[in-house]
């Protein structure tokens, strides 16, 4: 089989190419949270507002809490909720 070298460079660069977005106020957004992303300056001088949730296995907790300075997160991400917190009703 045959590869083309300069078709797959081109298909990979275009794969890593910054995209843009524009949000407004009130837009979601969701996504991976290996996803390399970061906001720009925010010319209208409000304040940027933002809620952080993820969702990972127990078990890899561990290495979440050792790696957390590579995420950059000036936040409070403490705070941990369990099933138990949010009881389904009935159950």
């Amino acid at each position: 089989m045959e590869v083309d070298v300069l078709k797959a460079e081109q298909d990979l660069a275009e794969a890593w190419a910054a995209i843009d977005h524009v949000f407004e106020a009130g837009d979601i957004l969701v996504f991976d949270a290996d996803l390399v992303h970061a906001g720009s300056l925010n010319h209208s001088g409000a304040r940027r507002r933002s809620i952080l949730i993820s969702y990972l296995a127990e078990p890899l907790y561990a290495s979440h809490r050792q790696t957390r300075t590579l995420r950059g997160v000036s936040m409070d991400c403490q705070e941990r909720f369990g099933p138990a917190d949010f009881p389904w009703p009935g159950a």
